[in-house]
């Protein structure tokens, strides 16, 4: 029992400690390159055609997760060096707009048990930030066009980067 509580404690924290880049979505650590991503999320995700963002490139993808009554797709997106900056969480139904509120309210609630109170909280955005990363929910309605939910994971370090002329 012992050697299984060390084993479990090196694995959790020796990660952290040798990259120093903090934990982000799920299984992953700020950092990782896309192939150790998805050998972090037990092969349940899948490297993809690289498809451009603002500033980085979604590389690794995983469909069809469950949260809630909900279905989405995590996309990790990486930087030029192939390091691991973002994840995005995004609801597979992108028109209703009932489905968009009640998965809002859903995870909001969830990322506040998983999380404590946010830090923000409006109407149709929410903050949560740990000691390596800042998680923001958000609803985008646009008329009869577009109704999603959406989690953006982003370590903290590049929040305090972007915000720091303001």
């Amino acid at each position: 029992m012992l050697k299984k509580i060390v084993i479990f404690s090196l694995c959790l924290f020796f990660p952290i400690l040798a990259l120093a880049n903090g934990e982000g979505y799920g299984k992953t650590i700020w950092g990782m390159s896309p192939e150790q991503v998805v050998g972090a999320e037990s092969n349940r995700a899948n490297l993809i055609e690289p498809k451009k963002y603002a500033g980085s490139w979604g590389k690794v993808q995983i469909n069809n997760v469950s949260i809630g009554s909900g279905s989405y797709t995590v996309d990790f997106l990486f930087d030029e060096s192939d390091k691991l900056i973002q994840t995005n969480v995004t609801s597979n139904e992108k028109k209703n707009i009932g489905i968009a509120n009640s998965n809002f309210k859903t995870l909001s609630q969830l990322l506040t048990q998983k999380y404590g109170n946010p830090v923000f909280q409006g109407t149709d955005s929410v903050t949560w930030k740990t000691a390596d990363t800042t998680i923001e929910l958000k609803k985008m309605i646009v008329g009869n066009i577009m109704a999603l939910t959406a989690i953006r994971y982003i370590p903290n370090s590049k929040v305090e980067a972007d915000t720091s002329n303001l």
